[in-house]
Formats: C-alpha cells, structure tokens, sequence
C-alpha cells in the first residue's frame, strides 16, 4: 500500500478490517541525524467531521468553506458574494471544478478535485476550512407484507379540527410519488403528471440526482448526479414519509390517512433508485426548502454516532431551524448498540429529533387458535399464506423445538400440519438460520411453518437462500410471548390454526413501548436527545405505485414524519407559531406523554429513559389545546450530583390557574463492566427515584403572566458506584382546574462525566484473516493489503515506503480528544505525533499544533483508529524519525474533559515497535 492510498482517519470495521483512503501526505525528508522538516504538500485547513467512517468519504469531492457568514445567520449577501468568488478562483487557478455554491445556511462551494488540487486549493486567503463531502446511507427500515394502522389515535390526532390547510412541508429523501391516488394523484406512472404548482399537494420540489446516481456503486459513472425538475420516486422511503405526514386516503380498503392531510408537500429528492445519497446535495436540498419557504422540514436521514455536530449539513439544519423553519428528524435506527448512539442531524440545536413508538394496537394478518388471534409477518422467501378466514392446519410444536441441524431430524408430521419453531438454537453457538429451520419442517412433511420470536417482539426474517428457489410452504413469524403461550396450550398435541385476513385492532406484542432499535442519547454534549417519540413500528403508508401503492416500513425515519404533520397541525392552529420553532417544540414537549414501559428485563414497569424517548410520545390534541407552556422545554443537567434549576411557565389563557410541582424518574443506564460484554454497547439498566425537592408549594399564575418555579433534582443511588450513569424523568405541573398538565424532561450524568472509562476494549474478535484482535492495538498491512495485529511486535514498519502503524481503538464514550505520543526507547525523548495534517503548510513547512489532535471525537459502534506517518511535531515544525524502536501512547480526553487535568486523560501505550528513519 503506497501513502498516497492511506487515510488521515478512518474507521475499522470488525468483519473484514478494511480500511479507506481520506486523504494523503507522502513523507519525504532531508537526511539527518535528528529530525528534520517535512518539506512536502500535505493536507492544509483540512477538515474531518466528527468521526468520520473512512468508507462514507466519496472521494475527489469536497466542500470548501468560505469565511463569510451565512445569510440565515445575518452575513452580508455582499461578503459572501465575494468569498465566493475569490474561492472560486482560487480552485480554478489549481485545476478544481467549481459545483454548487452556498450563501443561505453554510458557506461556501462544492469542488471536484485531485489531492494534489484541493491541497493548493486550502491554503487560500479565502478558504476556511475543506471537508470531504460524505455518503450518507438510507436509514435502514423494516419491510412487512402486513397492513398495520396509521396510529393516529395513539398520537391523539383524530378529530382535532386542523387538516395542515396552508402549511408547506418539505420532504428531503428520496422523491415523492405524487402519481399516488392517496396523494390525490391520477394513478397513472408518469412523472410530468401531478408536479407543480397547478397540481393537487406536491407542489414545489426538485430531483437532484436522476435515477442512476448512486455513490455505493463500483461504477464511477453511477457518482454523478443528473438532475431533473421531477422529483419522482423510485425507491419509496420517501413516499412512505409523506405518506405518514399528508395521505389523503380514498377510503377504499387499501387507502391510508396520514396526520395532516391537506398540507402542500415539497419533494426534494436527494436519493437514486438505489444506494445513498451525499452531503452535498443534503445541503443543496436544505437552501432549495428554505428558498421555497417551506414551514416544516423533515429529515428521515443521518448518521449514527455522530455527536459532536461540527460538519456542514449539521450546521445548516441548525440554522435552518434558527431562521424559522421547524426541523423533524429521525434519531436513527442503532438502538441494539447501546447508549450514545444518536447522531447527526438528530443532535443539532434546534432540531426536533424524534425516537420510535410501538403501537399498542395494530391491523394486520393474524392466525387464530383456540379462538385467540396472533399477528404475524411473513418469513421472506417462503409462499404466500392463504389468509382466508377459513383455511385451517392442525399446530403442533416441532420434536426439536428450534428445528435445527444440530438438533438431528424433526420428526415426520401427518398430512395438514403446521409447525411451531422457536428462533435461535439450544445454544448461541447452535443457532441456525431461518432457512434451515423451514427446510427442516418440509423435510418433515410441514405444510406451514409458524417461528416465534426469542423475544416478545413481533419481527421480520428472511429465509432466503443464496442461488436456490423460495420455500414452497408458507412460513410466518410471531412474537416470543405468543409463541411461548402457544407452545404451552399445546403440548404434546395439536390444536387448529386458521389463516386469517387482516384483522383490526389486534394487540402489538410490543406495543406501549419504545422499539429496540430506536437510537438512544444523550448528545456527547449531555443535550437530550431524542427529544420526543412518535409511533415509527409496523406503519402502514404510501408506496409508488410500481410497487403496489402501500405497505409497511418501521424505524424512527417513520416517527419522524408523525412530528412533521403534528407540526403541520399545530401551525394551522395558531399561525403566531410560524417562524418560531422552539415555540412549537415547547408546545409539543410540555405536553408529550411519557412512556410507562421500559424494553429492558427488570425495568419493563418503569418509565422509559428520557435518554430513549425524549419528552414522550407526542399528544397532538394536547399541543394544539395547551394554554400553559414551560421554558426552558428541555432540561440539560449536565454532570454532577444535584442540581437547582428554574422553570419559567407561561399562562396563555384568560384565566388564574394553580399548579403543583412534582417529579416522575425514568430508568437509568450506565456501562457494563462484564467480561463478556462490557461498555455503552451493553450497558446495564435500573431504576431508583430522582431526589426532587420544590421551592414553592402552590404555583398560581395570573392570565397572560409567567412565573419562575425553582426545584432541586438530585441523581438516584440505583447502581451506585458507577460512573457515568445516565439518568432522568420529568418534572410535571399538574392542576385541578382549567389548565394542563405541563411536563419538562431532564437528563443528566450521576457524577464526573470524566470519571467514565472510554478505553474500553471488546471481547476478543477473529477477524477474516483468522487474526485475533483486542483493543486499543497496533496493526499494520500485510503483502495481501489485509490488516494485521502486531501483538508480538515483530514487524518492521516503513513509513516512508506507507507501511505505516494503525493505533485502532474504540471509544466506549464521545471523547473531546485524541492525541498519540512517540517516546525513543533509546533516547528516551517524546515526541507528539502528527496526525491530523491540516494545518500543514508545503510552503512554508510549517504547522500549528492542532496537527496532533483529532479534537472531538463521538463513540463508534466497533473500532476506530488512524495512521501514524512517522512525522511529529515540535515548536511550529514537522520532523521524521531516525529509525529506531518506539513506544506509541495512545492519549484520549474524556468527555468535556480539561485537557490541562492530567485525570482527565486516559492512556495506552504499545509494546516497543521497530520504525525505519522518515528522514529521506
């Protein structure tokens, strides 16, 4: 691997190690006996956001940030205008192509260009800073076959009297398919047919990318955008969310409604047919919505982990929600990996950021048994169950319950048997896929398999097999609860299952609660996020209607939506509210109702975590009915032990009301330290009461006045001992008379933030190479490119040649920095290693200190790590290494640590490693 393949950053990623280039600097040096200066290009103002994943980085693409100040922000239409222009010769003077330029909510231009260019390029006068412009995926969603309602009757929508009459909500995703009959469309494919402003309901919008573009694809002409005035859809995520907030439905049997249904969309789509999209055209998106004057933007799109919002899309959704427009996003599907998972958008200022709901009820497919109906979903790659209401098998559970290799052949069957299989195996190591368990129940004559769940949820599985034909037997499955209560009605007999149509208002197994994989908080800064919940599970919405016209998709890109339209609603409602976002939130915060059921074993009759669902499940009637607000609508504790804060609430009606104050806690988590399973990843859960004491006993307040209540909030003694327990709950002013109840979330960490351990390694992982890894470690590239562990500090690294050691590491909590120190084991003399390259100056030689810190970093869901050149840095200069054998302390500062408090950091350091000399 040459260095000019190598990365400044990356991250690594457990199965198959790999790792992508973000940018070079070939190290090439005088001779000497001591270091010497750098003299060569390197990266200069080059910016990596905030943990950055090295595969996102679409590379020979940037974003060149400008000084000036963005318009929205008050900046000069004048100074901008200049900025861009100087920047603009300045990358055609070093061979870049110009793209789009920016004024609105970020400054700057977007540019093609070489290594080599958008190096010359970064030491203009003009230019503040150069970020790679990024991938970002589609989030990832659940599909089910199922019809499911829309939920509006849990979020308290029904007959409030609003409809979004004259409110323009813009949908950034992936087109709308405005053909759709529940979009008042004609029903006719075609994408010049109901766009514009003369059609029903998406009346303004753009395609910014065509069909073809795709930056996942191995084809480099699938890179570039073709943009078109239609902005059509062809993937369906972003009808599916348009759908949730607007749906007209036709009230056949197939139509849906969705919260607002007469609001005016603005499609911008920012997704081809497959594969993800790019910050860059998340920015132009964003200025697009806001010259279009949209009231309410929703955002069903980010990036997991990202915390710290530094990078140019987060910028500008901030200041898109501080020039007047409210911003919904999701919060993001990472739930499964533990705490601190939400990421950017979601975390901005201002950002409405939204968690997702299970429904307690549900329509859909179900079987019934012994007069009982079950819901299910249908395993993929299997037939078509008859769903009839009259089609019947005798159930009967498997011989071996989970039916699979290892448990030896089930046990033939008689002829119109369906059989009942559990997921998973007798053991994690026997566990075997869903395929297997069905091919086992035809080997046994089965003519349907029914698999329950290892959980109470009801969720959605895939028995596809890779090059053979789909299963001929129907197989669908059902939540571990229903299965295991089945299991135990039957026995050792069988009792019969009929196949049913849709079914309305069937219990959800796990309804009333926050789904699994909705991403959890808090915001590396101790901000709450999530700050609200919608329903985002099983919803039944609009699809194009190339793929049938509705279906079912789950994840919090669903929820948010639901946020958009009672937004929608409530600007409707009180037209004062328009231009303020933060008013708007206070109202759907103060009013969210809090949801009673934890996820987690032993907690499940406890409040959820603030730091999951933010202020609760949105009460829409609530919002638009609410006389009485609070500010501040969220309450960020920070770190410590106790803490008085004060509460301003706000009387809008015409009459005196009185309140009292009181608290409800929400479950707690903090860090696992298990052997097996330790960090934020897993963490552990519990409950004990928040310490609450109020200062005034009776709150009265006079018509159109506010009044300040000051209440103590003391952190629980649940878990005592361990640091960085996050915990939560609401403080609540409820009242007996006309007015209503007003609810402010709070969170906080028990303690020293910056007592937590963020050095946390995994347990041991065999990598594809068969390399077992633990961290922090130090790799290098074998001759076949596969990254390697140098436990036994062995091999000979050649950085000038780029063999060059990788620290990888994982942080089990967002760090304010990341440093590494090189120490002669000779000589003993230190150096701080350079690596962060950009504020190298191939001119002059010279560089700022900045150079060896990667500053604020979020917590990643495996590993990440960087590549140490062999340049280190002394009193504003570069210098190689004689060779040598060194020692490399890895330095990291905890979270809204003090970098001068010596506690605050925490240190790996490496077996002695043998480095060849960088001096050339």
């Amino acid at each position: 691997m040459s260095s000019s393949s190598r990365a400044r950053a990356l991250s690594v990623v457990a199965a198959g190690l790999t790792v992508t280039a973000l940018f070079a600097a070939t190290i090439s040096v005088p001779a000497s006996a001591t270091p010497m200066p750098i003299p060569t290009p390197s990266s200069a103002k080059l910016k990596l956001p905030d943990g950055t994943a090295a595969s996102r980085v679409i590379p020979g693409r940037y974003l060149v940030e400008t000084a000036a100040t963005p318009l929205s922000r008050g900046g000069s239409k004048f100074a901008n205008q200049s900025a861009t222009k100087s920047t603009t010769s300045a990358a055609t003077a070093a061979g870049a192509k110009i793209g789009t330029s920016y004024s609105e909510l970020w400054s700057g231009v977007s540019v093609t260009a070489t290594d080599a260019q958008i190096k010359v390029l970064a030491q203009s006068p003009s230019v503040k800073a150069v970020y790679p412009v990024l991938r970002v995926a589609l989030p990832k969603t659940t599909k089910t076959a199922t019809k499911v309602s829309s939920a509006l009757d849990q979020i308290a929508a029904l007959g409030v009297g609003q409809d979004g009459t004259g409110i323009k909500v813009g949908v950034i995703d992936t087109g709308i398919d405005y053909n759709n009959v529940d979009l008042q469309g004609s029903g006719t494919n075609d994408e010049t047919k109901d766009f514009g402003a003369s059609a029903p309901r998406v009346k303004f919008g753009y395609d910014f990318v065509g069909d073809t573009y795709n930056p996942d694809s191995t084809d480099e002409s699938d890179w570039t955008p073709h943009a078109d005035a239609y902005p059509d859809d062809c993937e369906g995520h972003g009808t599916h969310v348009a759908g949730i907030i607007g749906a007209k439905g036709t009230g056949d049997g197939d139509s849906t409604t969705g919260v607002a249904p007469n609001v005016t969309f603005g499609a911008y789509r920012v997704f081809g047919c497959e594969g993800s999209t790019d910050t860059a055209l998340i920015l132009s998106a964003l200025n697009r919505a806001k010259a279009d004057k949209m009231n309410v933007v929703n955002l069903s799109l980010g990036s997991d982990f990202d915390s710290w919002p530094s990078y140019p899309d987060a910028v500008a959704v901030a200041n898109l929600a501080k020039a007047g427009v409210v911003v919904a996003v999701a919060a993001g599907n990472s739930g499964d990996t533990g705490l601190f998972s939400a990421g950017t958008p979601a975390v901005g200022a201002g950002v409405i950021s939204v968690a997702s709901y299970e429904p307690t009820l549900i329509r859909t497919k179900a079987i019934e048994v012994n007069g009982v109906k079950y819901p299910y979903t249908p395993v993929e790659a299997t037939a078509d169950a008859p769903a009839d209401n009259a089609t019947q098998l005798e159930l009967r559970v498997a011989s071996a319950v989970y039916a699979c290799n290892s448990n030896g052949p089930l046990a033939p069957v008689p002829a119109g048997t369906a059989l009942l299989i559990k997921r998973g195996g007798t053991t994690p190591a026997t566990a075997c896929a869903f395929s297997e368990k069905v091919a086992n129940a035809v080997a046994a004559g089965a003519e349907a398999a029914v698999i329950y769940n290892s959980v109470p949820d009801l969720d959605s599985f895939t028995a596809a097999r890779d090059g053979e034909p789909d299963f001929g037997i129907p197989a669908i499955s059902i939540g571990g609860t229903h299965g295991t209560n089945l299991a135990n009605l039957i026995g050792t007999g069988s009792n019969t299952m009929t196949w049913m149509d849709v079914q309305a208002d069937l219990p959800n197994p796990e309804g009333g609660q926050i789904s699994t994989s909705s991403s959890a908080g808090l915001a590396a800064d101790l901000s709450l996020v999530p700050t609200i919940s919608a329903p985002g599970a099983n919803i039944y919405s609009t699809l194009p209607i190339e793929q049938g016209g509705h279906g079912n998709l789950s994840g919090t890109s669903m929820a948010a939506p639901y946020i958009a339209g009672a937004v929608a609603l409530l600007l409707q409602a009180k037209p004062t509210l328009r231009g303020q976002p933060a008013v708007a939130a206070q109202q759907l915060y103060a009013t969210a109702v809090p949801v009673a059921k934890s996820t987690e074993a032993g907690v499940t009759t406890r409040p959820e975590g603030v730091f999951r669902q933010g202020s609760g499940l949105v009460n829409v009637a609530g919002a638009l009915n609410a006389g009485v607000t609070a500010a501040p609508s969220t309450l960020k504790l920070g770190e410590g032990k106790s803490h008085v804060v004060t509460v301003k609430l706000t009387n809008k009606t015409a009459q005196k009301l009185t309140y009292t104050a009181s608290r409800l806690s929400g479950v707690s988590a903090v860090a696992s330290t298990s052997g097996t399973s330790m960090g934020t990843t897993t963490p552990l859960y519990g409950f004990s009461e928040v310490g609450f004491k109020v200062y005034s006993k009776a709150i009265t307040i006079k018509p159109g006045k506010t009044v300040k209540v000051k209440v103590k909030l003391t952190a629980p003694s649940v878990l005592a001992g361990r640091a960085g327990l996050l915990y939560g709950g609401w403080v609540q002013f409820g009242t007996t008379g006309a007015g209503n109840t007003v609810s402010v979330p709070f969170a906080g960490v028990r303690g020293d933030y910056q007592a937590v351990k963020v050095l946390n390694g995994f347990k041991p992982v065999v990598d594809a190479q068969g390399h077992t890894w633990t961290l922090p470690a130090v790799g290098f590239f074998d001759n076949n490119g596969n990254l390697t562990p140098d436990y036994l500090a062995t091999h000979t690294f050649d950085p000038s040649s780029g063999d060059s050691p990788v620290m990888l590491y994982h942080l089990d909590y967002p760090a304010s920095d990341v440093q590494l120190k090189v120490t002669n084991t000779r000589t003993k003399k230190s150096y701080d290693a350079v690596i962060d390259w950009s504020t190298y100056n191939r001119n002059t030689g010279k560089a700022s200190s900045k150079s060896t810190h990667l500053y604020k970093q979020p917590r990643d869901a495996v590993y990440q790590g960087f590549y140490f050149d062999g340049g280190v840095y002394h009193k504003g200069h570069v210098y190689g290494l004689e060779t040598g054998t060194y020692t490399l302390q890895l330095r990291v500062l905890k979270p809204l640590g003090t970098a001068s408090k010596s506690k605050h950091w925490e240190t790996y350091t490496s077996k002695p490693i043998h480095i060849l000399s960088t001096i050339g």
